[in-house]
């Protein structure tokens, strides 16, 4: 019975998209669900019916005015609304805003418009993560906190930026976005900087980065405890993962390479700062120019090659690109599959400095790194 009389409670649901008080709906609780799936207002998950008494209470957790735009038209407001629908806290409205804020990047949502099935992150450093209980460990992605708020980037992304990432241009459908936290206690165990620290914060500063990837796929699992050897496993798992078919896009892309700390532990005895390990990376990372040519030919995003034979094709590729190493050795960790066939050969460059977040996250016990490929960070 006490079940059934909450069910039937009457709400008063305002607008999602409205930066103003507009009641859009009054009814039950299954009434107001579906009139706001029937306006594209929700992503087809039960939300919490976004009352004017509990935005009230969310807007009391920021300095911002209620008025004040952030991103489009949207307000301090629209937030606050989108908030309540994901089952976000109240507590966490300054992720919220700052999640917001960095969608008004247009780089950022012009990645999230391509069918490539773009999948949107963002994570947290300084005292907030711990204080809100965002997971950084084995929950990083999955935790019910880390959730409502990669539900909060889903429903923003709908009702305030204007797209929906499962809508029918996806070709295979779309990765659900995710929010966590760095293991910062790791980081300074193995006497690496957070990730906003290397950026120029305080060590207590909250700082929020927002993302993109195209990929998620199969982690790498060192085997061992020296540090060049790893590198070495992590550059080629790195040329492995691009941001386009096989690679055939740019030669290089964005990455976040996520490290548990027990492989950090054995990086940091090679490698002192962060900055010194994505250095001996871009030195490492070479593509071999072969599988380059071959992906750029028969797989490019951009279309056929087919009106050129192949061999042109590549020696015009040859030419005309960039970061391009003539007849070097090959890097050690490929140089042990070619040792027999031949010792050196054409090498295309796929990082550059600058382009790599890495962060210290996951399970601390496993010995796990995780390579992430896609677009900037803001």
């Amino acid at each position: 019975v006490e079940l059934i009389n909450r069910q039937d409670r009457i709400y008063k649901a305002v607008n999602p998209k409205s930066s103003k008080i507009e009641i859009a709906i009054t009814g039950t609780f299954d009434e107001v669900q579906k009139y706001f799936e029937k306006h594209n207002w929700s992503d087809g998950i039960t939300i919490t019916p976004p009352t004017t008494d509990k935005i009230e209470k969310y807007l009391l957790f920021t300095p911002y005015q209620r008025d004040k735009v952030l991103v489009n038209d949207a307000t301090t407001y629209n937030v606050a609304v989108n908030a309540v629908m994901s089952g976000c806290s109240p507590q966490m409205m300054p992720l919220c805003i700052a999640i917001t804020e960095a969608m008004g990047n247009d780089e950022i949502v012009n990645s999230l418009k391509t069918s490539y099935a773009t999948t949107p992150y963002a994570w947290v450093n300084g005292p907030i993560g711990r204080q809100l209980g965002l997971d950084f460990c084995q929950g990083m992605i999955s935790d019910v906190n880390n959730k409502a708020l990669a539900r909060f980037i889903n429903l923003a992304l709908l009702n305030i930026v204007g797209i929906n990432i499962n809508s029918s241009d996806r070709t295979f459908g779309s990765v659900g976005p995710y929010v966590f936290a760095e293991d910062e206690e790791s980081c300074l165990k193995v006497r690496w900087n957070p990730y906003h620290v290397d950026l120029g914060k305080n060590l207590n500063d909250n700082t929020l980065t927002f993302s993109t990837s195209t990929s998620w796929g199969n982690n790498l699992t060192p085997a061992t405890p020296d540090p060049e050897k790893i590198k070495n496993l992590i550059a080629d798992d790195i040329t492995e993962k691009q941001d386009s078919a096989l690679g055939a896009g740019n030669s290089h892309c964005y990455r976040t390479i996520f490290i548990t700390q027990s492989v950090a532990d054995n990086l940091k005895d090679g490698y002192t700062t962060k900055a010194q390990l994505e250095h001996a990376l871009i030195k490492s990372a070479k593509r071999p120019f072969d599988l380059r040519a071959y992906a750029k030919y028969y797989a490019d995003p951009n279309g056929s090659h087919s009106d050129i034979d192949y061999d042109t094709y590549y020696n015009n590729l040859l030419n005309s690109e960039s970061d391009i190493t003539v007849n070097e050795s090959a890097p050690e960790w490929y140089y042990q599959i070619l040792k027999d066939i031949s010792p050196k050969i054409y090498t295309s460059s796929v990082m550059k400095k600058g382009e790599t977040r890495i962060l210290v996250v996951g399970d601390f016990s496993r010995n796990k790194v995780q390579t992430l490929s896609g677009g900037i960070s803001v």
